[in-house]
């Protein structure tokens, strides 16, 4: 429990230097390293935008934009996201958000 919190402290510090806005371009070489704190930190931001939008759909009462199936793992999301952002170089400046809600719900829309 100790470390955890110690995880999640060191996080928040070290994500509040990034101000309000990621780009494509920091989220790319974040999910792509192989150091454990940088992959932490994209499935971090990554959950935190999936989560952001299912709460404002909810709050909103909008359709979702992505469904993800019940047995996703973290790792799988990460690959749609990398796949997404190498696919698409020319958005890499854009804010990271965005293109994690554009990967996910290209990889898994809802079904009507």
């Amino acid at each position: 429990m100790k470390l955890l919190l110690t995880f999640v402290v060191t996080l928040g510090i070290s994500m509040s230097s990034y101000g309000e806005f990621m780009s494509g371009n920091k989220l790319l070489s974040l999910c792509s390293s192989d150091e454990a704190f940088n992959i932490m930190a994209c499935y971090g931001f990554i959950m935190g935008v999936d989560d952001s939008e299912a709460v404002v759909s909810e709050w909103n009462d909008l359709a979702p934009r992505s469904c993800l199936p019940k047995n996703v793992q973290m790792e799988q999301l990460k690959l749609v996201v990398i796949k997404h952002l190498q696919s698409n170089p020319e958005d890499l400046h854009l804010g990271a958000a965005s293109l994690v809600l554009n990967s996910i719900s290209r990889a898994f829309p809802c079904e009507d």
